[in-house]
């Protein structure tokens, strides 16, 4: 499980130009962001990794972006186990609420579905923090524009993509 999430780990920051540490470390860090992430609210104490990860020359923007990625595979597996569950169990919800099941499910899952891509490709990244910043205030505005700046340049391929995919679907 750790073995198989450190090298979907591992190509995510190949694909962003970054020279990754080995799979051991990558393995041992993923091993570290579990127990920080049980510890933690939120599952939060798993970007600790992207601390890590700047020690071996990956820097803070791109590592962070890195896990955030890594994470939302997690989700889009979970999202097609959610919405082949739901066709297979919708009986067992009351009537009067399998719309709204359903609708929110399937609402989920595509959500999911394009934000994935979405934060992979620039364009489509760039469009959403041009519609967040101006939303936002102080610190946390000043932060996502620094950590935009380190995602300008970074993008993933269509290949990776889908080894990324089948590698979530194996762990």
């Amino acid at each position: 499980f750790v073995w198989v999430k450190a090298w979907r780990w591992r190509i995510i920051v190949c694909e962003q130009g970054y020279t990754p540490p080995s799979l051991h470390y990558l393995a041992a860090l993923y091993a570290i962001g579990l127990y920080a992430g049980g510890i933690t609210p939120g599952q939060s104490g798993d970007f600790i990794k992207a601390w890590y990860l700047r020690e071996r020359g990956v820097p803070l923007g791109p590592g962070l972006l890195s896990i955030l990625l890594d994470r939302l595979f997690d989700f889009v597996i979970w999202a097609v186990m959610a919405v082949l569950s739901l066709a297979a169990f919708i009986d067992v919800f009351p009537a009067e609420t399998r719309g709204i099941v359903q609708l929110a499910t399937i609402g989920f899952a595509a959500a999911l579905l394009i934000a994935t891509p979405g934060l992979m490709a620039r364009a489509p990244r760039e469009w959403a923090l041009g519609l967040a910043l101006p939303l936002l205030r102080g610190k946390l505005r000043a932060a996502l524009e620094r950590l935009r700046d380190q995602f300008a340049p970074l993008s993933l391929r269509f290949t990776p993509l889908l080894l990324l995919l089948l590698s979530t679907i194996g762990s």
